[in-house]
């Protein structure tokens, strides 16, 4: 081969190699756990460390008592995320994480129709012909900080697909409960006293509010490395 020929070969191979190379500083990932479905985008931001933008989902509905009142209770998670990862030790995929989450989590809930045809509110019973409707939720503060550990790095070995893991925690604080009466057909005095009992029913549940101030994570998945 000659010296031309040579030096052609070696520029080819270096082209396709730092291509390669900037191939694989992108990765996508996807994974299900405590906050839902979902999946992030990675980029490398240096040699040890990694940046990720991600979307979590999942919606579902149950029925719940509290306080002697059959709900409906629907609940949404959905979180967008916005993460760095610190990979510590050589050639571990091990890292820490911190970041800030975009927190949409919230109950939405109504209360069932009762069989008796009586409903109990803060020690009040009224007809549930004139009660008309319960509704309320509870939302948490929008923006939260995350802080947790990891395994699984997307964007190192080959091209292919990879294992991921994510335990941490964000902070969503305690909540803000919301319920209010709507429709209510008894008399004026009759739902002015509704209207009370349905503000000690909310401040009430504000007081046993038990949903986790920090969210717990933990969440599995693969990743593939492009």
């Amino acid at each position: 081969m000659s010296l031309n020929k040579f030096a052609v070969a070696v520029a080819l191979a270096s082209t396709v190699a730092g291509a390669a190379q900037a191939q694989s500083s992108t990765a996508f990932s996807l994974d299900l756990g405590t906050t839902g479905i979902g999946g992030y985008l990675s980029h490398r931001v240096a040699s040890n460390v990694s940046g990720r933008v991600g979307l979590h989902y999942l919606k579902t509905s149950f029925s719940d008592t509290v306080n002697a009142i059959d709900y409906d209770i629907d609940l949404k998670l959905l979180n967008v995320d916005l993460l760095a990862d610190w990979y510590p030790i050589a050639d571990s995929s091990f890292h820490l994480t911190g970041g800030a989450i975009y927190d949409g989590n919230e109950f939405h809930y109504r209360n069932r129709p009762v069989n008796n045809g009586v409903i109990t509110i803060n020690g009040s019973q009224y007809a549930a012909a004139q009660f008309g409707v319960l509704n309320g939720g509870v939302e948490f503060r929008k923006l939260a900080p995350y802080i947790g550990i990891g395994w699984g790095d997307a964007l190192a070995g080959a091209p292919g697909w990879h294992f991921t893991s994510d335990i941490g925690a964000f902070y969503q604080g305690r909540g803000s409960v919301t319920l209010s009466s709507t429709g209510c057909t008894g008399s004026p005095l009759m739902c002015q006293a509704l209207a009370r009992d349905v503000a000690a029913e909310r401040s009430r549940l504000e007081d046993d509010n038990t949903a986790p101030r920090f969210f717990p994570v933990l969440r599995a998945g693969v990743s593939y490395r492009f």
